[in-house]
């Protein structure tokens, strides 16, 4: 838990439900002291005020039901809640998951990364391979089996010391690697402890005739999968895309800030720009239509040039080398509450040079405006009832940091309040001081 400020936070509440298939143990702190009274179902812990940078980690040990089934995901949510205005309460709950095992079981895994980025022909292609035990127990008979490529010959395999793989083509050809028993791949029943871990990179050259645009594909597993918990992670592909030297991987990445975005105030998109290469990137232009949930009010690069005209922004950036950044900063007022309606917002990338990988030239980023106080309404009605009075009956759809409602009747004098005191609304009945809640039903009689 970690106030970000830049105000300090007051009224904080911190919950925490135990999660189901286990028994609380014990919960520890360290740093700005909370009250914490013992849990029943949940631990709720409060303190009056944090300020800005305060910290405080929150330890939780829980006991796993003996009788709880192998492969049970135990998931466990914590969440704050402040009385101080939240910027940006996409951050206040973190969830966690757990996998059970039972004796005997483990979790092998591997994952792959594949440089360069894109690949020209006739040039090498490192495919890195990680592979783990992440346990809790060890794991025999562990068998690694892999491929080379399509349009690839094998220029090496750097094996951890005591692996050694029963079937390995030569250098320059292509089939199959299998069977690599060892540190990480057992042929032989050892067993691999929990939490050991091998690195194996796979270096191949790509085929000089391979064609620009060509996906280059990499597939690597590990087994045996009979005893493990988790074997969604046994398998593992990357890829690499071949292009030929005169060609330029543009690429834009798209984010905005901050989500969700109080109206009226400012949203700033930041589009970020590369070339992965292989060549430089000629007359490289970026455009970006605005949502019209918003309105311009500037923009910045750090390369070129940059206007707006009817919403729509335009960039000149001119040539970005391999390996280039260019950022642009677009600050937008948010105008129009949109609640649970998403915003999207589009901003594209092209260039006079030949791009191998038009897939990435693309990217949209989502944003939710939300009122400082807004209230949906879904139905209203009213219906007399048996013995005088009339049930006023209303349904909201959503509410934003609503308190709650006053009732009126209008005649020739004027309009008069009916209620006393304000109806409470879902700001302060629901989700612990959220600013953001659900549809609720409110029923008022009217007598007389």
């Amino acid at each position: 838990m970690k106030n970000n400020g830049p105000a300090a936070a007051t009224a904080i509440t911190f919950t925490d439900v135990i999660p189901a298939h286990t028994t609380f143990v014990s919960l520890a702190q360290t740093g700005t002291a909370w009250v914490c009274p013992a849990p029943g179902a949940s631990i709720r812990c409060t303190i009056a005020s944090l300020p800005p940078g305060g910290t405080t980690t929150f330890t939780l040990i829980v006991t796993v039901a003996a009788a709880t089934a192998s492969g049970t995901v135990i998931t466990n949510t914590a969440r704050t809640a402040t009385g101080t205005p939240d910027p940006n309460p996409s951050s206040n709950s973190s969830t966690v998951n757990v996998t059970v095992a039972s004796a005997g079981q483990y979790d092998l895994s591997v994952n792959s990364s594949a440089s360069p980025n894109p690949v020209t022909p006739g040039n090498n292609v490192t495919f890195l391979l990680n592979f783990a035990n992440n346990g809790p127990n060890s794991a025999s008979n562990v068998t690694f089996t892999d491929t080379v490529p399509a349009n690839t010959t094998l220029v090496s395999l750097a094996l951890p010391a005591g692996v050694t793989c029963s079937t390995l083509p030569a250098v320059g050809g292509t089939g199959a690697i299998s069977r690599c028993p060892g540190a990480i791949g057992i042929c032989s029943g050892v067993a691999i402890p929990s939490g050991s871990a091998a690195q194996l990179p796979l270096v191949v050259k790509v085929n000089a005739s391979t064609a620009s645009g060509s996906v280059i594909s990499h597939t690597a597993s590990i087994a045996p999968t009979t005893n493990d918990v988790s074997v969604a992670n046994n398998t593992s592909t990357a890829s690499t895309i071949v292009a030929s030297p005169t060609q330029a991987d543009i690429a834009i990445v798209k984010t905005a800030a901050p989500q969700p975005v109080e109206q009226g105030a400012t949203l700033t998109y930041t589009l970020q720009v590369t070339n992965n290469g292989p060549a430089v990137a000629q007359n490289v232009n970026v455009s970006d239509p605005l949502p019209s949930q918003v309105s311009f009010v500037s923009v910045s690069t750090t390369q070129g040039t940059c206007t707006q005209s009817a919403g729509t922004v335009s960039c000149s950036l001119g040539s970005v080398s391999v390996g280039g950044l260019v950022i642009i900063t677009i600050n937008t007022t948010a105008v129009t509450f949109s609640s649970s309606s998403l915003v999207a917002s589009t901003a594209s990338v092209g260039s006079s040079t030949s791009d191998p990988n038009p897939s990435n030239r693309m990217f949209s980023a989502i944003s939710t405006i939300q009122a400082p106080t807004a209230v949906q309404l879904s139905s209203f009605r009213a219906q007399a009832r048996v013995g005088g009075g009339v049930l006023l009956e209303w349904r909201t759809r959503e509410e934003v940091r609503n308190l709650g409602f006053h009732v009126y009747r209008e005649d020739a004098q004027g309009r008069h309040q009916l209620d006393p005191s304000l109806i409470a609304g879902g700001a302060l009945l629901l989700r612990g001081g959220q600013p953001q809640h659900p549809a609720r039903t409110y029923q008022w009689l009217v007598r007389g």
